[in-house]
């Protein structure tokens, strides 16, 4: 004899689970708003690594870090970096030692093209006929006092070009001016409202600073 299903008790039906009360009028909890969160503080200096600009070779160099601040990552060099470090007599500084180095520099050309100058000139000296002594007595004495004058010239235009090259225009070492960029990134930090990104570099710092200036 076939069996059926016993009824459900208290005539109750599955319709599955309900929605929540709604509660009442003025005792809903407002959802909580996350605050905004903090946006990164642009004078906040950052490293990217950027090829090096070279004479020739299409302009492409070897990569090297380069300061940065910004959205559009604006790199600072030279004036423009201690500007923004808000050290203006190291700007000021720096104009003057690149002014120097500049100097340095023209100078070291001027004596190497006024060494070769007076060196070619030694192939214009006159000639002399054979058997005037005196004739050329006096063409030594003019090839020796070029070779000396071209000589000197071309060696202190290297030595001055030396110079110039390891002239440095920065007013401040490399690890100083490390310590710069971390005192002044450490102040904005302390700021409310500035999000930090932490960056760990083989130093320890949070920031620091690596390449040719």
């Amino acid at each position: 004899m076939p069996q059926t299903a016993a009824p459900a008790p208290g005539g109750e039906v599955d319709l599955g689970s309900a929605p929540p009360p709604v509660p009442p009028p003025g005792k809903a909890k407002k959802a909580k708003q996350s605050p905004p969160s903090a946006q990164v503080d642009d004078r906040l200096i950052r490293l990217e690594w950027r090829p090096e600009h070279v004479e020739g070779n299409r302009g492409w160099g070897p990569m090297v870090q380069v300061p940065v601040m910004g959205p559009e990552k604006r790199p600072l060099k030279g004036r423009s970096l201690y500007s923004a470090l808000g050290r203006n007599d190291l700007a000021e500084q720096y104009e003057r030692r690149l002014a120097a180095k500049r100097i340095m520099g023209t100078g070291s050309a001027l004596l190497l093209v006024s060494g070769i100058a007076v060196g070619i000139s030694a192939f214009f000296i006159h000639g002399c006929q054979q058997g005037d002594l005196k004739c050329w007595d006096d063409r030594d004495a003019q090839l020796r006092e070029r070779f000396y004058w071209s000589g000197g010239l071309v060696l202190g235009g290297a030595v001055l070009g030396i110079a110039s090259s390891a002239y440095s225009a920065h007013p401040v070492s490399r690890d100083e001016l490390m310590g710069l960029i971390r005192e002044h990134n450490a102040q904005i930090r302390k700021e409310p409202g500035v999000r930090v990104g932490a960056t760990l570099l083989p130093g320890g710092g949070a920031l620091s600073l690596a390449g040719n200036f």
